[in-house]
């Protein structure tokens, strides 16, 4: 699949990785998984003959020993489609108490 930078990235797929390395690395949370972490720390990355990033492929993962990152996968996958920010509404009063003398009015 393509990616929506395609001067910057060789395909979707590390177009996603390299966002969900800059939401990581400001800051997000994730679980302490271990198997995540290991897919998460995986794939090694290079660049294209036109100077795309390049996630490294599962077959040479594989090659390399290593398992097929599908916690990774699936969690960059999670940047493949932008979405919006819900806009921030503000707080609705939902009750008011009753004023200390009201009781006698």
């Amino acid at each position: 699949m393509r990616a929506e930078d395609s001067n910057a990235y060789y395909n979707k797929r590390a177009e996603c990785w390299m966002l969900m390395r800059d939401w990581l690395k400001a800051g997000a949370k994730i679980p302490d998984d271990p198997e995540l972490a290991i897919d998460l720390s995986g794939p090694e990355y290079g660049f294209s003959n036109k100077n795309q990033i390049q996630l490294e492929k599962k077959e040479s993962m594989k090659d390399r020993g290593l398992a097929s990152p599908d916690l990774g996968d699936a969690l960059a996958m999670t940047f493949a489609v932008k979405v919006a920010a819900r806009p921030k509404r503000e707080p609705q009063l939902i009750y008011t108490f009753p004023s200390a003398n009201a009781w006698m009015a």
